[in-house]
C-alpha cells in the first residue's frame, strides 16, 4: 500500500470500527459519541487540509466536508453534553436551563443519525467508506521527500497566517467565537498534524531553546499524550519540528482553550435563558453572570488576557522557530 495512503488508512480503520459496531446499536450516534469517534476524523480532516494543498484540492475539500460534517455534529453534541451533566449537579441552575441542554443535546444526536443514515456511513456495503478509499486509490501522490517539503511549506504558510490573524486582531481581542477560539483552531492544527501523519513529523532540538520556553514547559505539557508523537515507522523522509518550541504551542492551546470554554460557557448561558424566559439580551446575561458569580467585566478580562497571551507568545518569535527542517534517514540493506 502507498505510505500516503497508509496514513489516512490508519485512522479510517479506527472509524470503520466504531461504525461497524454502531450498526448494530438502537441509537448509532450515541454509539459514536461515546467511542470517541471524533479524533479520527479530526485526523483524517487535517489529512484532507494538507494534501489538498498539494493535490486535486476539489477532491479533498469534498472528502474533508464529509470529515467535517460528522466531526462537527459530535462537536454541536458535545457542548450541550457538557452542560447537560454539570448542571444537573448545580442546584443554582433552574431546571429549564438543564432541561434546555438535554433536549438541545437530544436535538443534536437526532441529527447525527440523519446524517448518518444519509450519507451512507452505516449502509451493510459500507458504501460510504468504500468510496473514499476508492477515491484514495486515484490520487497521484508525490514522492516522498517531495511531499515532506510540500508539508514544510505548508506549516511556514499557516504560521505566517497565523501570526497575522494575531498582529491584526488581539489589540485585544474583542470576540470570544470568531477570535479566540478561531486563532486557537487554527494553531490546533499545528499540533494535530504529526498525529494524522503517524511518524511522518518527528522531535528536533536547537541548542538553548529551552531558554525561552521555560515559562511555558509545565509538567502537565510534558505529560500530556499530545506531545508523544508516533514512531516514525516506515518513512525516510521526516519534517522535524523543534520540540520546546512544540510545547510551548501545546500550552498555549490549552490555555487559550481554557478562556474559550469559559467565555463560551456564559454564551451558552445566555442562549438558554433567552429562549426559555423570553428575557431581554441583558437580562439573560445577568442571570448568566449570577450563575457563573462573575463580575460584569469578565469576558473583557477574559478577552484581554488571551491577547497578552497570544501577543506575548509571538514576540518570543516561538512559532517562527517551529519548524526545524527535514531530515532523512537511510536505511540499511541487510
Amino acid at each position: 500500500m502507498n505510505k500516503t495512503i497508509e496514513k489516512f488508512e490508519a485512522h479510517l480503520s479506527k472509524l470503520e470500527l466504531i461504525l461497524a459496531k454502531a450498526k448494530l446499536e438502537n441509537d448509532a450516534a450515541k454509539f459514536i459519541y461515546a467511542r470517541d469517534a471524533r479524533t479520527p476524523l479530526f485526523m483524517l480532516e487535517g489529512l484532507c487540509r494538507l494534501y489538498g494543498n498539494f493535490h486535486d484540492k476539489n477532491k479533498f475539500e469534498k472528502l474533508k466536508d464529509l470529515f467535517k460534517l460528522l466531526e462537527d455534529a459530535l462537536g454541536a453534541i458535545d457542548y450541550y453534553d457538557v452542560y447537560a451533566k454539570s448542571y444537573k449537579e448545580n442546584s443554582n441552575v433552574p431546571i429549564s436551563i438543564q432541561n434546555f441542554m438535554e433536549e438541545h443535546r437530544d436535538q443534536m444526536f437526532a441529527k447525527l443519525n440523519e446524517v448518518l443514515l444519509r450519507d451512507g456511513w452505516l449502509d451493510e456495503n459500507d458504501s460510504r467508506l468504500k468510496k473514499i478509499r476508492k477515491k484514495l486509490d486515484e490520487m497521484d501522490w508525490l514522492p516522498e521527500k517531495k511531499e515532506v517539503e510540500k508539508i514544510k511549506k505548508l506549516y511556514l504558510e499557516e504560521i505566517d497566517s497565523v501570526k497575522k490573524f494575531i498582529s491584526k486582531n488581539a489589540k485585544p481581542f474583542t470576540e470570544m467565537e470568531l477570535q479566540v477560539h478561531e486563532v486557537r483552531r487554527d494553531l490546533r492544527w499545528l499540533s494535530i498534524y504529526p498525529h494524522a501523519l503517524i511518524g511522518q513529523i518527528q522531535f528536533g532540538k536547537k541548542i538553548g531553546s529551552e531558554i525561552p520556553t521555560a515559562t511555558f514547559v509545565t509538567p502537565e505539557i510534558l505529560s500530556s499524550k499530545y506531545n508523544l508523537f508516533p514512531e516514525a515507522g516506515k518513512f525516510s523522509w521526516f519534517l522535524l519540528l523543534e520540540k520546546n518550541y512544540f510545547y510551548a504551542l501545546s500550552w498555549l492551546i490549552a490555555e487559550l482553550g481554557k478562556l474559550k470554554d469559559e467565555g463560551l460557557e456564559y454564551y451558552a448561558l445566555v442562549e438558554a435563558f433567552q429562549k426559555t424566559e423570553n428575557v431581554s439580551p441583558e437580562d439573560a446575561s445577568a442571570k448568566a453572570i449570577s450563575i457563573l458569580r462573575w463580575n460584569g467585566f469578565k469576558i473583557p478580562s477574559l478577552l484581554q488576557t488571551a491577547s497578552e497571551m497570544t501577543q506575548k507568545f509571538v514576540s518570543k518569535e516561538l512559532l517562527d522557530g517551529l519548524v526545524f527542517g527535514i531530515s532523512r534517514i537511510k536505511k540499511h540493506k541487510d
